[in-house]
């Protein structure tokens, strides 16, 4: 039994390491794709920021949408009520306010 174990354990180590081994040869492809390319430094962090803020953004939305929607007190009305957007009807309308 305690064999068994092992030899699981081992195996989940060594598909492990396969998947990292992976994630490095997919990170030099990038490196080399990068250098080919040769997209100054100052774009890709431009471009990685804005990745970032809108990444940050979505889910400061759908907290915030979550938060509405959730029914914490059930005498207060919530920002959404006042703005008369259903969740149900216009999902896209409360993902906007939300994210407004």
């Amino acid at each position: 039994d305690t064999l068994g174990n092992l030899k699981i354990v081992r195996a989940l180590r060594i598909l492990r390491f396969l998947k990292l081994s992976r994630a490095l040869k997919a990170s030099r492809f990038f490196q080399r794709y990068k250098a080919r390319i040769s997209i100054p430094y100052a774009y890709i962090e431009l471009l990685k920021f804005a990745i970032a803020i809108s990444t940050v953004s979505h889910w400061m939305a759908c907290a915030w949408g979550l938060a509405a929607t959730a029914n914490f007190l059930d005498s207060a009305t919530t920002w959404l009520e006042d703005f008369r957007v259903e969740r149900q009807d216009a999902p896209f309308l409360s993902y906007v306010s939300s994210l407004y």
